[in-house]
């Protein structure tokens, strides 16, 4: 066998195993992505063992988790704070025993509603009073990756410099 052909093959087998082994990647990750478009281009399709370029994958097969399962809301209070590992937080004065409200504070401040021991919503504010610049699309992407959800368009407050705090969820009383 010639070199190319032998490298040919090689590449074959690469190929077929690239779609198993970025799911085990992913699932070892908690990663999840998120953007409809991004999606489906997340391994090319020709590459999925057994599929050719123009068949749609299912999206149960695109990943393992939900971003529900990844996220905050509907989460315990144990659950956020693992989420939100290394981050300042505190109990806000402004909570009632039947709807906790806590702050966790680092670039940003993330506000979580809890209800019946569960988060029912959050609020995402910038902090300029703080120095810190508002919130660019790249760490706004970030930040919906790390919640697990993506706020409607409409709950998402911009100004020319940026995006200043958006809301996903019943964020109550939290800003």
């Amino acid at each position: 066998m010639t070199d190319e052909l032998k490298e040919g093959l090689k590449q074959q087998g690469i190929q077929k195993q690239l779609p198993d082994f970025i799911a085990k990647l992913k699932g070892e990750a908690n990663v999840e992505i998120l953007d409809e478009k991004l999606k489906n281009a997340e391994v090319p399709a020709a590459t999925r063992s057994g599929q050719s370029a123009n068949e749609e994958v299912p999206a149960a097969s695109r990943s393992s988790r939900s971003a529900k399962e990844t996220g905050i809301v509907g989460k315990t209070k144990a659950n956020v704070d693992k989420v939100l590992d290394g981050w300042s937080s505190r109990k806000s004065d402004r909570s009632s025993p039947s709807d906790p409200i806590y702050y966790y504070t680092k670039d940003v401040e993330i506000i979580v509603h809890f209800r019946n021991e569960r988060a029912v919503g959050l609020a995402v504010i910038d902090r300029p009073g703080k120095g810190m610049s508002p919130i660019t699309q790249t760490r706004f992407d970030e930040l919906v990756a790390l919640l697990g959800a993506k706020p409607e368009p409409t709950n998402i407050t911009r100004d020319a410099n940026g995006i200043r705090e958006f809301s996903v969820g019943d964020p109550g009383d939290a800003h």
